[in-house]
């Protein structure tokens, strides 16, 4: 015999169960489980299929699209396809050469390179133009924040020239009357 515990208001009570309850339990949810996992792999399916489906389509279309063409249209069709290609390749080179670029400039300006995402752009003079605005926007939060620090904090100033403070009549320099 097994002893469950259910939830109540606050008291503990002890269910008994017997061996072939508790069995029937485990299978009940064992059931569910494999209903719900089968439920989420035969969605999974269904979409994947879908997603084949369209690819396989505009795979298709686009043969097609090839096959009605001229040869001299074809290499002109597949040509393009390349250059397209190289283009992104090369902007991505450009970008990763460009990041490296605003680290370092950044860093040249005294300013943390977790800033580079900020102000990347595929443009280099953008670029230096938006390093240039966070180090101004940065140096001018940086100087008030120490210039509202320093209102806070009166600074204690020494006794003016010829009066006698509370530190030279502690080390006996005053004259006595």
């Amino acid at each position: 015999m097994a002893t469950e515990q259910e939830p109540g208001s606050g008291q503990d009570e002890k269910v008994t169960l017997t061996q072939e309850e508790l069995d029937q339990k485990i299978a009940d949810a064992h059931a569910e489980w494999q209903s719900n996992a089968e439920a989420d792999l035969n969605k999974a399916k269904a979409e994947w299929e879908t997603q084949t489906a369209e690819q396989v389509k505009a795979a298709q279309t686009k043969a097609e699209q090839l096959a009605k063409l001229t040869q001299k249209e074809r290499e002109d069709a597949e040509a393009q396809q390349r250059n397209d290609e190289l283009a992104k390749r090369e902007q991505e080179l450009n970008m990763r050469e460009y990041r490296i670029e605003a680290s370092a400039q950044l860093e040249e300006q005294g300013l943390s390179t977790d800033f580079v995402d900020m102000v990347l752009s595929d443009d280099v003079d953008v670029t230096k133009g938006n390093i240039a605005a966070l180090k101004s926007a940065f140096d001018k939060a940086v100087e008030a924040t120490v210039t509202e620090k320093m209102k806070g904090d009166s600074i204690r100033k020494g006794s003016a020239a010829g009066e006698k403070g509370d530190l030279a009549s502690a080390l006996g320099l005053t004259e006595e009357k």
